[in-house]
């Protein structure tokens, strides 16, 4: 999937993946980051439930390279 963005860029990249126990960490360090509330452990584990799959996902722009290591934009 990609979005056009504004000022006539090139397209950026937007993938779109599903949330697993393996990229669940991510999710934790975003919502302390961007949100200042505490998510108990159960709100963690109702957004892996198979029936939310379709609307609890990450939105990832194309990697960025800082540093000589692989930074990912999460948006």
């Amino acid at each position: 999937m990609s979005s056009t963005t504004n000022s006539g860029k090139t397209p950026e990249r937007v993938s779109f993946s599903y949330l697993t126990p393996n990229n669940l960490g991510v999710v934790r360090k975003l919502n302390s980051v961007l949100f200042p509330v505490k998510y108990a452990e159960k709100y963690y584990k109702d957004i892996l439930a198979p029936e939310v799959e379709e609307f609890c996902q990450l939105g990832e722009r194309a990697p960025l390279i800082a540093l000589g290591k692989s930074v990912l934009a999460w948006i």
